[in-house]
């Protein structure tokens, strides 16, 4: 499967801000996803990914709101890929200079058969 990963960096001057930047990846130039937003854990300080996602009327045991994905890999190797991917955009476009964004392309004989299965939306 062949996609582009497009990664912009956010500029925020909320210091309490975990968002890092935002990234989009257009699968096989027919498909784009975008808002994938790439956060920092607080903890660790390391970079993660969080795909589209809404607020629902869940609530959890906490009282904090519960949020479903729109959109996600299906199977773990294809995540782990995908995350890899954008993460490594990421971390090359924070080695350039402001301004000068890069655009990745990745291709990958990932096995369509593999994409069956895994949960449905809810």
């Amino acid at each position: 499967m062949n996609y582009i990963v497009q990664v912009n960096e956010v500029r925020t001057t909320n210091p309490e801000s975990a968002v890092r930047a935002y990234a989009s990846v257009t699968f096989e130039g027919a498909f784009k996803v975008c808002n994938i937003a790439i956060l920092e854990n607080r903890a660790t300080g390391e970079p993660f990914i969080s795909m589209p996602n809404y607020k629902t009327r869940r609530v959890d045991e906490k009282n904090q709101p519960q949020y479903q994905d729109i959109c996600y890999p299906v199977t773990k190797e294809f995540r782990e890929q995908l995350y890899g991917d954008i993460l490594a955009e990421y971390r090359n476009q924070t080695k350039t200079k402001p301004g000068q964004g890069r655009e990745q392309e990745r291709k990958n004989n990932y096995n369509r058969a593999n994409t069956s299965g895994g949960r449905g939306c809810r």
